[in-house]
């Protein structure tokens, strides 16, 4: 027989290949041990097979020899069972009938390391009726004399409860006791059983909180006194008195603990709580945030996670608090730990405003650079860029003083970030609200032009370009890049953008101040005869949008050609002497009114969804008929189209027409005559006899509900230059009732391997329990008063029944006396 330490050591002397040949000899060897009679070679075969089974071969096979050595008398063997059935059983394992007595045998044992055994063993097997049958000798643990035995069994029956929610009501008062136990760590075990169960249910654990700030007032125990305060976290939203008491306690927690641990769960009760919004809310914030100040100026990274974590809690409510750590987070910001960045990230929209916004761009768009030493993933830099545009558009670009400095950093973002779509339609949102800016805007599209723009961005080139083409410096350029891009990289989308814009180029650029010679004329039929070639590769694209676009506009620069070819040139003589030649009217004007006519505005995101319904009634005419009579229209020979009133039915005939549509439709199976004789006729049905119903349909009304503008604190400091912000239109009469929030789909989260089912402790209400006690005594004192009002008026009892239930037997009794008489 070998050992453990033979077959560990022969396995580790095993060569590659060879250790599967040697496994299979030691289980083997094993099944054959585990059949022998003596106790020590069972038990010896049993820990082999545990080591085996953590290598990850399967031990089910053994299950009922694993009983066998759990039940026997010595110490040692019985641990060696209890630990491969830890190891090896589960919830569908057959002999775990077996252990019911084995385990109650075990833990009314008179040695005390026999029941430590059982009672761990038991928190890792226990079955629904395991803890059913088991739960009242672990309570009879809760007295016994050793404290490690108190502890444990404090400790398993949460496990209990998880598997068994009824052993909660017969257990909660033992649990009550052991919060008052000489034992510190009986006391500790308690707190920490309590403290689990109160995350689902709360409310149950009210009638604990004077002992729980007792201990919070006398513990020293800096990791009991957490899961007190976290306690007291899940119980203030359901008792706001509790806040006048903890506020006192926790404050001095905050002045004199120097815990880490100890002090951001504080902090963590004292916002969740609502402390904040009390009497003395202000001094308490600004003291959290001078202790989280210290969690910063440690060099454990954990230290700064929470800290961050803390911060984002408080800042909804004192926001302010935060302008003095503006230089924290922002060293946050470049951590090597991404988890820390992140949470920073969270807060830097708190703390950007005119003074900050160009410090906390510049820190992000330096993680963005390829010569970065930080650890970026994907995600990482698609959040940066989302945070930038974030800050920008925040309040209506009210961060911003230097419109120029941000349109030129979202240009610069276009050259490091995968992020073209979102930051080109940002430059689009920029150069439509802030007119200033518009020049600046163009000639940085004309900038992209000419080093060769690809990708999304190019969207925004196109409309930018052609929608304020009055600020390009050389429209001639845009119109070749407009004409002929690098296709093989811009998409349908983009380039039917650019046909677009195309057009609104080439209309300014024709008006604008040039004199009309021959050079100039020349000059525009080559450019227009170039545009017209490069729009005839896209008529027939597969793209309806593109196609749509090249084929109309082919259309108008053709007529523009020809007006162009006809256009006079120099001194044409009129009526009234000789005037200079001009360009085509078509180009100068009609194709201006085409786009020049109104200045595009921001629509609001709702807009659409604004939109009154219209009031439309279905008893009245949409479009009233201009003749009473309706009209016929028919040819004569001459092929001419002659109208003719017909005459409308009289009554006479309206009854003729409808009785042969009787007649007619009367033996037709696939019709369903409403006045058939089989179903009967009008006459024959008594209409008085029809119950009248009535039906409450209920307009319903709209409560248009008004805007109320938020108020903003304005920056002492004035900004550079006035800037004019235009904002977003919304349709006439918009209905501010219309809109409906949808509420966001829960994600399904992937269950952790730690995560604990504590769905059915859910199903455990004191506070039902109780009234359900209450009933239930009032109906047993009705039943006892009926009883003895019976035995005194001498009539028989009514076993079981209520006052109510004789009652109604004594009516029925005299009902069929009356019925019989007569």
């Amino acid at each position: 027989m070998k050992s453990l330490n033979s077959l560990i050591k022969g396995f580790r002397a095993c060569k590659d290949g060879g250790n599967t040949e040697y496994i299979v000899s030691a289980i083997a060897q094993c099944r054959n041990e585990v059949k022998s009679q003596d106790p020590d070679i069972k038990a010896t075969a049993i820990l082999k097979l545990v080591w085996l089974e953590m290598m990850g071969y399967d031990l089910s096979w053994a299950s009922f020899h694993i009983v066998e050595v759990m039940s026997s008398p010595k110490y040692l063997q019985k641990r060696i069972g209890y630990l491969a059935a830890v190891q090896s059983f589960n919830k569908d394992t057959d002999v775990l009938m077996l252990t019911t007595n084995l385990i109650k045998k075990d833990l009314n044992s008179s040695n005390p390391l026999e029941i430590s055994i059982a009672i761990n063993g038991l928190s890792h097997i226990v079955t629904p009726s395991l803890a059913r049958d088991l739960n009242h000798d672990l309570l009879s643990m809760l007295s016994h004399s050793r404290p490690f035995v108190r502890k444990k069994a404090v400790l398993v029956l949460y496990k209990i409860f998880l598997q068994y929610p009824e052993a909660l009501r017969i257990a909660f008062p033992r649990l009550q006791e052991k919060l008052d136990d000489p034992d510190p760590s009986v006391v500790g075990a308690t707190v920490n059983v309590v403290c689990e169960l109160a995350r689902k249910a709360p409310k149950n654990y009210l009638v604990l909180a004077p002992q729980l700030f007792n201990l919070l007032t006398t513990s020293q125990n800096n990791w009991m006194l957490i899961k007190i305060i976290k306690l007291f976290t899940a119980l203030t939203p359901l008792e706001p008195r509790l806040v006048k008491k903890l506020v006192p306690q926790l404050t001095h927690i905050l002045q004199t603990s120097s815990a880490m641990s100890l002090l951001y769960e504080a902090i963590n009760t004292v916002v969740s709580g609502g402390m904040l919004s009390g009497p003395n809310g202000d001094a308490l914030a600004t003291m959290c945030v001078s202790k989280l100040c210290s969690f910063f100026e440690e060099p454990d990274q954990n230290l700064h996670y929470v800290g961050l974590l803390a911060l984002a809690r408080i800042a909804p409510t004192h926001n302010y608090l935060l302008a003095d750590m503006d230089g924290v987070i922002l060293d946050c910001i470049d951590d090597s730990d991404m988890s820390i960045r992140l949470r920073a990230l969270d807060l830097v929209h708190l703390i950007a405003d005119k003074r900050t916004l160009p410090d906390i761009v510049k820190r992000l768009i330096r993680q963005l650079l390829p010569s970065s030493t930080l650890d970026i993933s994907p995600f990482y830099r698609v959040d940066v860029v989302h945070r930038i545009l974030e800050l920008g558009k925040k309040d209506s670009f009210g961060n911003i003083s230097n419109f120029e400095w941000f349109v030129a950093t979202l240009v610069d973002l276009t050259k490091i970030s995968n992020c073209e779509e979102e930051i080109a339609q940002e430059i689009i949102n920029v150069a439509i609200r802030v007119r200033s800016v518009r020049p600046f805007v163009v000639a940085q599209m004309e900038r992209l032009i000419s080093e060769g723009v690809e990708g999304n961005v190019c969207f925004a080139v196109g409309w930018i370009v052609g929608e304020y083409c009055s600020f390009l410096r050389d429209p001639v350029t845009t119109i070749h890049y407009l004409s002929s891009p690098p296709t093989g990289h811009i998409s349908t989308d983009i380039q039917a953008i650019y046909v677009h814009a195309l057009a609104k180029v080439y209309t300014h650029y024709v008006r604008s101040s040039q004199e009309w010679t021959v050079s100039r004329k020349s000059s525009l039929q080559i450019l227009t005869e170039k545009i017209i070639s490069s729009l005839s590769q896209f008529t027939t694209s597969s793209d309806l949008e593109l196609q749509e676009r090249a084929v109309q506009f082919s259309s108008i620069f053709n007529l523009a050609l020809e007006f162009l070819s006809s256009a006079p040139v120099g001194e044409i003589l009129h009526d009234n002497g000789f005037e200079d030649g001009k360009p085509p009217r078509f180009i100068t004007e009609t194709m201006t009114e085409l786009f020049g006519l109104y200045e595009l505005a921001p629509v609001g995101p709702s807009a659409q969804a604004r939109v009154p319904l219209p009031q439309v009634d279905l008893n009245e005419w949409i479009v009233r008929p201009s003749s009473p009579d309706p009209v016929f229209v028919e040819q004569d020979e001459e092929n001419d189209l002659i109208a003719t009133k017909v005459p409308r039915d009289n009554p006479q005939d309206k009854e003729r027409k409808e009785a042969e549509r009787r007649e007619r439709i009367r033996d037709d199976p696939f019709y369903i005559d409403s006045l058939n004789p089989t179903i009967g006729t009008p006459a024959e049905i008594d209409v008085d006899s029809i119950p009248i119903m009535e039906l409450d349909l209920g307009t319903p009304k709209v409560i248009v509900k008004s805007k109320k503008k938020k108020s903003r604190r304005r920056d002492i400091s004035p900004p550079r230059v006035p800037v004019e912000i235009i904002q977003e239109e919304m349709p006439e009469g918009a209905d501010y009732s219309s809109i409906s929030k949808s509420a966001p789909k829960p994600t399904e989260t992937k269950k952790s391997l730690l995560h604990v089912d504590a769905s059915k402790l859910l199903d455990v209400d004191f506070e039902r329990d109780e009234e359900n006690e209450r009933l239930r005594e009032e109906e047993e004192r009705a039943s006892l008063k009926a009883k003895k009002l019976a035995k005194m008026e001498g009539k028989p009892e009514m076993e079981g029944k209520s006052e109510t239930e004789g009652f109604l037997h004594k009516k029925k009794a005299s009902l069929i006396l009356k019925m019989l008489t007569s």
